[in-house]
């Protein structure tokens, strides 16, 4: 939607700077057409017939301003259009990387997970035996949830990267 936007842009720059240069160079117009007019004193209008034609002089040496500040704003759309596709771009790259790494963090976060749990049920018969104290009970299972809530933070980065690849790429919802 912002490269239609700049895309947008650019071409209502040219389109005007080609009526002003059209304008400039002004055609030759030929005008005739009726023309009433009333004496100042009396009621009576007199009818006639006008002719009027405009013939350009000087040319596009009068309107060298005005073409040349067209220019400059279809130069200045055609430099923004550029800067946002750089942007974009960026921010493209920067997503897919971002969701290249958490994909990776993610199974590696799966298996700790995976890990932390078999080591809590392992904890847990090892203290209902009395092999363990509480408090050794209590420290694995923290590092189990720890282990949960990276995989679950994880889950949610990674869906947040996902909207925002895909805005990058101008998907929209």
């Amino acid at each position: 939607p912002f490269v239609a936007l700049a895309d947008a842009g650019v071409a209502r720059a040219t389109a005007d700077r080609a009526l002003t240069d059209r304008d400039v160079r002004g055609p030759m117009t030929l005008t005739v057409g009726p023309h009433r007019e009333y004496d100042p004193l009396g009621t009576v209008p007199r009818d006639s017939v006008a002719v009027g034609f405009k013939v350009p002089v000087g040319g596009k040496a009068h309107g060298a301003t005005q073409t040349a500040h067209a220019s400059r704003l279809v130069a200045t759309a055609v430099a923004e259009r550029g800067q946002l596709m750089r942007r974009l771009d960026l921010d493209l790259h920067e997503a897919e990387h971002t969701l290249s790494v958490l994909v990776e963090s993610t199974a590696l976060a799966t298996e700790r997970d995976t890990l932390a749990a078999e080591q809590l049920r392992m904890a847990q018969a090892a203290f209902a035996q009395g092999e363990i104290e509480l408090r050794e009970l209590l420290r694995v299972q923290e590092t189990t949830f720890a282990a949960r809530r990276d995989v679950e933070r994880l889950a949610i980065e990674r869906q947040r990267t996902v909207a925002a690849l895909n805005q990058a790429l101008g998907v929209t919802p």
